[in-house]
């Protein structure tokens, strides 16, 4: 997947507090290649454990009390530990793919409003990287900075991966809907679909 992409999607899945509390986020990825299926992902936060579902195929397990993780390839059946060692080896690489800047992200509010999953947002345009950008950011999720934070030192891997949110002055929220034209007119949307802040079992993290 692009960078810039992947820089987004992980944009929108940050979204609690180091604090106990539970948050389930579905979400639904689709890319500028119109002919293959969305990918819809699925991030789940209880207290010390998230776990992020890519599909049905693979599921991403972390620990933020003891620092592991854990890949679930559920159609081999295998389960794939990794150490703190190789996640820091993978943050030291991801700091060498460097995400958009700030003076690269160039959004403005339009002065749209609208309601999306359930939650009031506001419409933000202009260009990320030189690609035009729309993006829809409620501010009733308030747990999204702490949550964006503590991920990226839970693994730091994801730094390439850092929302907008907090690298652009004056933009604060949670983004609900993210849309990316490039250059060739392809457009990659971000939806989020549905948020719950429903308990969740302890066996989802198991």
């Amino acid at each position: 997947m692009n960078p810039l992409i992947r820089f987004v999607a992980v944009l929108c899945v940050s979204a609690i507090s180091c604090a106990r509390a539970d948050l389930t986020i579905l979400q639904e990825i689709s890319g500028p290649d119109g002919s293959k299926p969305a990918l819809v992902t699925t991030t789940k936060w209880s207290g010390e454990s998230l776990r992020m579902d890519a599909g049905p195929s693979v599921s991403i397990l972390l620990d933020s009390k003891n620092g592991g993780m854990v890949t679930l390839m559920h159609e081999q059946k295998i389960a794939v530990p990794i150490s703190q060692a190789v996640q820091k080896m993978a943050g030291q690489i991801a700091g060498k793919n460097a995400a958009p800047s700030a003076e690269s992200i160039n959004l403005q509010p339009t002065g749209r409003k609208e309601v999306l999953a359930g939650f009031s947002c506001e419409e933000y345009a202009g260009t990320i990287s030189g690609q035009n950008a729309v993006i829809w950011i409620t501010k009733e999720i308030p747990e999204y900075k702490a949550l964006s934070e503590r991920l990226l030192e839970l693994a730091p891997q994801f730094k390439q991966m850092q929302g907008l949110v907090g690298r652009t002055a004056g933009l604060e929220g949670m983004p609900l809907l993210t849309e990316i034209t490039g250059p060739d007119g392809k457009k990659t949307t971000i939806r989020v679909q549905a948020i719950s802040r429903e308990a969740i079992a302890k066996s989802d993290f198991q």
